[in-house]
């Protein structure tokens, strides 16, 4: 299977995996006192706005495909110089927020599958970042894949 193919795959994926989630029935495995409520409605919009500015740092480098842009250049400012994939973090943030909101059996699945999509498809994406940008191992070397300081 081609780099485009899979790239494309990995979007459709994301897409059955979060849309599942905000979906998701809400249960009872644990309380969801008002603190709760507050506590993950705050935490998921610091996920959004976090996504917002990584997304608006990449600038012309900004793809919804996980193949890096032709001509772009590699980008280690601003989030990016405390973690290879802040929009990564921030959308595992809302989905940790959405799955603590929920409190479903269904929503932890999908929070859980979506820890374990955003680790293979941000290794997925290295391999290119790699190939394309000359400085992306060092790069790689210093900085949190995810979660900052967290290789």
């Amino acid at each position: 299977m081609n780099d485009r193919r899979v790239a494309w795959s990995f979007v459709a994926l994301q897409i059955v995996i979060l849309g599942g989630l905000l979906l998701s029935p809400t249960g009872d495995l644990w309380p969801r006192p008002s603190w709760l409520a507050r506590a993950t409605d705050i935490a998921l919009w610091i996920g959004v706005g976090y996504c917002a500015l990584a997304a608006m740092w990449l600038r012309r480098a900004l793809t919804p495909s996980p193949l890096p842009r032709q001509g772009a250049q590699l980008v280690i400012t601003g989030p990016f110089r405390l973690s290879r994939h802040p929009i990564y973090l921030g959308v595992l943030v809302v989905v940790i927020s959405l799955a603590a909101r929920r409190a479903g059996v269904v929503a932890l699945i999908l929070a859980l599958a979506a820890i374990v999509f955003f680790s293979i498809k941000a290794r997925w994406e290295e391999r290119r970042l790699t190939a394309t940008y000359p400085g992306y191992a060092a790069y790689a070397a210093r900085t949190g894949r995810i979660v900052p300081r967290w290789r």
